[in-house]
């Protein structure tokens, strides 16, 4: 669903604390937050590593990105040259945040805000994108969130393009096995882990 119309009052920190676009056409531009702490932005330095390592896979692709928080990820992967961005949050201070970064970046024409669910999202079989950012809320890590988690990983495979890739932040060494798909590569930031699954290479 594709969110128009004037966005609400949301929060744009200000300073060292403001989320920033890191490179590409938007470099620099400062991302609005939802107020309070419910949403944890991907670091700038793991932000600008997982970009690097994409590279050119990032350009003219379909881009998705699952429990979008603030967009930090889905709106990097729009100024590094996506095709189309789909951002999935369901938490209406997100949501309005969401609204108005895309509106103050002018990006409306490549953006669709899916506000929805993540699994009822992935259960309407959207087409397969070429990237696939997974960032879920830590809490959703233990306790009785994992079974979402789970949910949620046993849709992914279909959403994964053929030469697709999906790239799944964790907390530390915390592991998610996502059907149909392995482990291509893994990095560490501190207290945070970006996992880079592929599909596997057909048999010979």
């Amino acid at each position: 669903m594709l969110l128009m119309g004037r966005p609400r009052r949301t929060h744009a920190p200000r300073g060292g604390d403001a989320p920033r676009i890191l490179g590409g056409t938007l470099k620099g531009r400062v991302l609005e937050v939802p107020k309070g702490r419910a949403t944890r932005p991907l670091r700038a330095l793991a932000r600008r590593s997982l970009f690097d390592i994409l590279g050119p896979d990032v350009r003219d692709a379909r881009f998705l990105d699952l429990y979008a928080g603030a967009g930090t990820v889905g709106l990097e992967a729009v100024s590094r040259g996506a095709a189309e961005v789909v951002l999935v949050e369901r938490a209406p201070p997100a949501v309005r945040a969401l609204e108005a970064s895309v509106d103050r970046l002018g990006v409306a024409d490549r953006v669709v805000i899916e506000v929805r669910d993540v699994r009822r999202y992935l259960a309407a079989a959207p087409a397969p994108f070429d990237v696939v950012f997974l960032g879920p809320p830590y809490p959703l890590w233990t306790g009785r969130g994992r079974a979402e988690l789970e949910e949620v990983a046993a849709g992914l495979g279909a959403v994964v393009a053929e030469d697709g890739v999906l790239v799944l932040e964790s907390p530390g060494l915390a592991d998610l096995a996502i059907p149909g798909l392995i482990a291509a590569d893994a990095r560490s930031y501190g207290d945070t882990r970006l996992n880079f699954l592929r599909r596997p290479p057909p048999a010979a």
